[in-house]
């Protein structure tokens, strides 16, 4: 808005005037709009005389006294002298007072013609001092400091007073507002924009509007520093957004920068400060310091950093989950497993543990600490369904750290919290808290757990702790190999009691049991637990620690038992295997311990007594180790507890024998059965070496009687006898005679076995009496007589003085009958009673050598699958005394174990079998499978090495089945210009895929409307092949492509048949319809159409109608109908056609005449009109109908029935009479003309 004012002669009343368009004005002020009332209720305030050495300038300028804008130094004495004015005066005195009001002139005016006109108006009386307000800025303006003006301009002072140069007002204007967008870091052009004002001339009102916008510039300008928004920065600072946007000019440089540039500088120290440096200021050890979390070096008063979490949110957008970890997680848990240098600042630690960003935490453990379960769900792909899963088991998976003994300390849990943390899952804990699952998937894994101690604490988490507690129970007695009948027994509790114990109480129970089963004395120490862990904390451990308890019960027990297996029983230790409770064996061992030397270990155990892998049996779960412990160590420790406590003569007493009974028999054999130790297990416990072994395993008894041990040794404990048969010399107890062997073999066919007696000792070989013993046979499968000549007692003698051995000669018989070995006894005996008879009795085995062979009888190898039952005959060749074993096994040639069953799978042959001949069964499975000839071997084997020949047989099954195959469809229509028509053949009513090639033989056939040889132009195929392959299924289709050949002409449709037969392949069958056809619709243009639109005809005379192909060529003979139809008034009996129809041959154009003739009927009518149309079933395009027009050739006769007629003078008309000769079918009028005679009087 532009407002001309001339100035009045009473310039009160010209102001009031302005005073009340210019309020209205004030907010859309333009360079030519001057605001005059604000400055009428200012009160005045001297301003000082300022001395000529400047420091600050008043802003806005417009309103600074001139005393306080750099000058000349030629104007300070006018300026000093009237220092009064210069004080009040300003800019905006200046404009206001002058007649003209020219801003830009006032703009472009130095600063030094200001001071001499204000001057110069003074004089004038425009301008009157005590009216002067305006440079009284009460609130809003600033005081720059000059030196910020030179040092964002880069002027002098002398710059500014106008050396070299004058300075302008503008000039001056520019320099400052480029000072301010410096300092307070805002756009003067953008604020002018905003509000819709020029800045270079203002009063404190419309500069306050400006000073608001440049302090939110301000703010926001710091803000953007940071990286924060204008209401974060406020928080930082700790006061509210309201406060800063209300701060002045001044308030922004006295309070605002000052806490900004503190804020800075503790923003610079946490990211500069090291983790080393902030444990020497916080007076910590580096342990100590471990102990504290980020938070505490981030906030403590002491380290002048004194951020609080919020302030960390803000400055290192940090989310919810990493917050809770700085403000909650010590760093020990962290840096007891991620690489963290604590040279390296506070931030920078921080980004390693807790990320920032994009950045990541650069371990695993971090990662879980500070992350939600939502971003562990996505980076871990072995968590899946993360709310499921209770929170030890989402730390194990993302951290494969599996010790409850680490993981509490890094997840600040108490060490007996474990089960009661690992139950409930993360839902469970959501529930607890009352919040949903989505909810608890944005917290992290600390969050969680925060949440699962709180609700313990309130009560909310007891009732979602029973929902896993059963599976937890389950799994605990699955873990420990207990059932709850085996803790009924022990603890005599009902099942409803147990059944209802929390898992930690119920753990207690079985550990206590363990402990008790398995004499272990201290189980903690085996799990390396920290500390002083009682049974109690062992009672609480998480689940995935059991195996791991497992595993130190039965190393406790392993190394128990190999204690026990070292106690010298003999000098005075003592091991009880008794029962408990549910029936279970454990070890007793008294506190008087004294062991052999060396004892045995557990490696020893294992592998030697055990022959295990001692890793292995450690590895084993409980119910494996107890059954080892139960069937293997147990009696291993009972058979050490007989050899070294028991006598011999009482474990014979049990039995009801003595030493003498016993004397055939080996020592080891005899110890073994009483103790069930072997001799290898002797080695283990005893440190006795392989031939001392090999020295027990020989000698028997009754040679230990009478070489070794002449006294009543059976007395001893079976250890204490070994022991002195180590060293025990060899003597004569008795005389000794022995057989040289306790079994012979010899070939039915070798005709004798000789059988050796020793003299093995004599007791006293001064004595010269001779040595009878007795020596007889009998039978045990051998038969006397028939298979080895029995003899009677035969008495072989040693002469007094002989030694040696005498022989003793006995007849095989043999036979030709296939049997098995057999056996028969020789016994030697005497009478005297100093003789010992050591190997009284000898196993003689008569090894036959005789053979049979196996053959086959099969009536037909090749076979129809649909047989069913196929009978075999498989014949033993020979004669035998024995059963003989024959399994009977199929080898799949080509066929499989699903084409048939084997009925038989083995046969016996017998002594008592008349026939040897014996059936064997095959089913042969009638399949519904297309298949080729399939064939197998039967093949019998024996074990029995008299049958010394065997036959295989190959039968084929021959396969019935066929492959059904139909046409997809049973009609197809292509257009000619197809290319190439596909017809599809599908296989049916398969029982399943194919188990051979198939072919089925396509034949084209055309039909004979055609000459054959125009027929096969249109097509390049005749018959074909179409192979279905092995493997193919039902409804799998083969496509017949036959190639259509498009020519130009046009042809009615055209048709052929498609024909499947089996051809020369007896496996296929084809369905009906066995052939299909096939037509081929025409695509080319042609048509016929009649040579004129109309025709005309009289009555009586024939019209020739004129027929041609009017477009395309004719490939095949086209018959058009004539139809003919009524017209408006001509019908069927006005007309007659010749031809009812035209025939068109292949090649013709035409014309073809088509006759109508019109009936001449002697009715005079008016020409009539019929049309005719063409229509054909060829398909060819017709053209429009013709019309016929009849001219009719017939009169009507009209005459006067009178020729003279006579009136009555004075009538006024006279009747004349007309008839009309001949049919007529229309109206005729006939045209007559009237006369008027008028007679004269005469």
């Amino acid at each position: 808005m532009v407002i001309t004012l001339l100035k009045s002669r009473n310039p009160p009343k010209t102001r009031q005037y302005l005073t009340h368009l210019f309020c209205l004005a004030d907010l859309t002020m333009t360079p030519n709009l001057v605001i005059w009332s604000f400055l009428v209720s200012l009160a005045f305030t001297p301003a000082p005389v300022f001395p000529a050495t400047f420091t600050t300038i008043r802003v806005p300028l417009s309103i600074a006294p001139i005393v306080s804008i750099p000058r000349p130094d030629s104007l300070d004495e006018e300026v000093i002298n009237n220092s009064e004015l210069y004080a009040r005066a300003t800019i905006y005195d200046n404009f206001n007072a002058s007649v003209i009001h020219d801003l830009d002139g006032v703009l472009n005016t130095s600063i030094s013609s200001v001071i001499s006109n204000i001057l110069l108006l003074k004089e004038r009386g425009l301008l009157q001092v005590d009216m002067l307000t305006a440079f009284n800025c009460t609130t809003w303006c600033l005081d720059l400091p000059i030196s910020e003006i030179a040092r964002v301009t880069g002027k002098t002072m002398e710059n500014l007073k106008g050396n070299p140069d004058p300075v302008t007002v503008l000039e001056m204007h520019d320099a400052i507002i480029e000072t301010l967008e410096d300092v307070y870091c805002f756009d003067m052009v953008l604020i002018e924009k905003s509000l819709n004002m020029f800045s270079k001339f203002l009063l404190e009102s419309q500069w306050a509007l400006f000073a608001a916008q440049i302090v939110i510039q301000a703010v926001q300008c710091r803000a953007n520093i940071l990286g924060v928004n204008a209401t974060e920065l406020a928080e930082l600072l700790r006061t509210d957004l309201a406060t800063l946007y209300g701060y002045t000019l001044d308030n922004l440089n006295k309070t605002f920068f000052q806490n900004f540039l503190q804020l800075q500088v503790r923003k610079n120290l946490f990211e500069t400060r090291t983790l080393d440096d902030a444990y020497a200021i916080a007076e910590l050890t580096e342990a100590q310091g471990e102990g504290k979390t980020m938070l505490f070096f981030a906030g403590a008063r002491t380290s002048s950093i004194n951020f609080n979490l919020r302030d960390l949110e803000i400055l290192y957008d940090w989310q919810k989950p990493q917050l809770f970890a700085i403000e909650n997680i010590p760093l020990s848990s962290y840096l007891s497993q991620c690489s963290v240098k604590t040279s390296n600042s506070l931030l920078a630690v921080s980004k390693l543990l807790f990320g920032q960003g994009a950045t990541e935490p650069t371990c695993n453990v971090a990662y879980v600490l500070s992350r939600s379960l939502n971003e562990v769900e996505a980076k871990f792909n072995a968590l899946t369904a993360v709310e499921t899963q209770n929170s030890l088991y989402i730390f194990m998976t993302a951290t494969s750290i599996s010790s409850w003994f680490v993981m509490d300390d890094i997840l600040q849990l108490v060490i007996n919290e474990g089960i009661w943390v690992e139950i409930p899952s993360a839902s469970h804990v959501a529930s607890a808290a009352s919040q949903n699952t989505s909810f608890i998937k944005t917290c992290s894994l600390p969050e969680v757990i925060a949440s699962l101690k709180n609700s313990n604490v309130t009560g909310t988490l007891g009732p979602l702790l029973e929902i896993n507690n059963p599976t937890f129970r389950n799994l605990l007695l699955t873990t420990y190999g207990y059932s709850y009948n085996e803790l009924i027994s022990l603890t005599r509790a009902p099942l409803s009691q147990l059944s209802n114990l929390s898992v930690v109480e119920l753990h207690a129970i079985i550990l206590g049991a363990l402990v008790d089963r398995y004499s272990i004395s201290n189980l903690s120490l085996l799990l390396d637990a920290p500390g002083v862990v009682d049974m109690h904390v062992l009672s609480t451990l998480p689940s995935f620690e059991w195996s791991r308890a497992v595993i130190a019960v039965i190393q406790a027990s392993f190394a128990h038992a190999a204690d026990a297996l070292s106690l010298n029983l003999a000098a005075g230790s003592r091991i009880v295997v008794t029962n408990q409770a549910d029936g279970n064996p454990t070890i007793l061992v008294n506190p008087s311990r004294v062991y052999f030397s060396p004892r045995v270990n557990t490696s020893t155990l294992a592998t030697c007594l055990l022959g295990r892998n001692e890793t292995d049996i450690y590895a084993m779960p409980l119910p494996e180790y107890h059954t080892l412990f139960i069937i293997n160590i147990i009696p291993i420790v009972e058979g050490k507890i007989i050899i070294e406590t028991t006598a011999l003569e009482d474990l014979l007493a049990e039995n009801n024998l003595v030493l003498r009974q016993i004397w055939n028999r080996t020592v080891a054999e005899v110890v073994s059965q009483y103790t069930g130790l072997t001799a290898q297990q002797l080695r283990c416990l005893y440190g006795w070496n392989q031939f001392f072994l090999d020295f027990i395993n020989e000698i028997t008894w009754g040679n230990v009687s009478a070489f070794r041990l002449c006294g009543a040794y059976e007395k001893l404990a079976l250890h204490r006898i070994l022991v002195q048969l180590l060293t025990a010399p060899t003597v004569n107890c008795f005389t000794t005679i022995s057989l040289s062997s306790s079994s012979y073999g010899v070939g039915e066919s070798d005709g004798i076995v000789t059988i050796f007696v020793q003299l093995v000792s004599v007791l006293d070989p001064k004595v010269e009496d001779n040595i009878q013993v007795s020596l007889s046979t009998s039978s045990i499968s051998a038969t006397g007589g028939t298979d080895f000549q029995q003899i009677p007692n035969t008495i072989v003698t040693f002469q007094a003085g002989e030694t040696g051995q005498k022989t003793v000669t006995i007849n095989i018989l043999d036979d030709k009958i296939a049997e098995n070995d057999e056996q028969f006894l020789v016994l030697i005996t005497s009478s005297d009673s100093d003789t010992i008879i050591l190997t009284s009795t000898a196993t003689i085995t008569i090894l036959d050598n005789d053979f049979v062979s196996l053959s086959w009888q099969v009536p037909d190898n090749s076979v129809a699958e649909n047989l069913g039952l196929f009978t075999f005959s498989l014949i033993l060749n020979g004669e035998i005394e024995k059963n003989i074993s024959v399994s009977i096994a199929v080898n799949d040639l080509t066929t499989n174990s699903t084409d048939y069953s084997l009925l038989t799978t083995a046969v016996t042959f017998t002594p008592c079998n008349v026939s040897s001949t014996k059936s064997v069964h095959l089913l042969i499975t009638n399949d519904q499978i297309v298949e080729p000839a399939e064939s197998l071997a039967l093949t019998p084997s024996t074990t029995d090495a008299s049958v010394n020949t065997t036959s295989t047989v190959i039968l084929t099954i021959q396969d019935d089945d066929k492959a059904q195959v139909e046409h997809v469809n049973t009609t197809y229509s292509f257009p000619e210009d197809i290319g190439t028509a596909v017809l599809g053949v599908r296989l049916v009513n398969l029982a399943g895929p194919l188990q051979t090639d198939v072919n089925v033989s396509v034949v084209v056939i055309a039909v004979e409307q055609e000459p054959k040889e125009q027929f096969n132009n249109e097509l390049t195929q005749a018959s074909s092949l179409l192979t279905f392959f092995a493997g193919d299924v039902n409804n799998s289709v083969r496509n017949i492509s036959i190639p259509i050949v498009d020519d130009s002409l046009f042809e009615v449709a055209k048709q052929f048949f498609v024909l499947l037969t089996p051809g020369f392949d007896d496996k296929v069958e084809v369905q009906q319809p066995t052939q299909v056809t096939v037509t081929i619709l025409d695509n080319d243009p042609a048509q016929i159409s009649f040579t004129s639109s109309s025709y005309n005809v009289t009555e009586g005379q024939t019209a020739a109608m004129m027929l041609e192909v009017t477009n395309g060529t004719l490939g095949s003979s086209v018959n058009v109908s004539v139809n003919t139809q009524d017209g408006s008034t001509a019908g069927k009996s006005d007309f007659t056609t010749t031809i009812p129809s035209v025939t068109f041959l292949a090649g013709e154009t035409g014309p073809k005449v088509v006759s109508v003739v019109a009936v001449d009927d002697e009715i005079v009518e008016h020409s009539e009109y019929f049309t005719v149309s063409l229509s054909s079933n060829s398909g060819i395009s017709l053209g429009p109908q013709a019309s016929v027009f009849i001219n009719d050739n017939d009169d009507v006769v009209v005459q006067f029935t009178n020729i003279l007629s006579s009136v009555t003078e004075g009538s006024r008309f006279a009747t004349v009479q007309l008839s009309a000769t001949g049919e007529r079918a229309i109206n005729v009028t006939v045209k007559y003309v009237q006369v008027t005679i008028l007679f004269e009087p005469l």
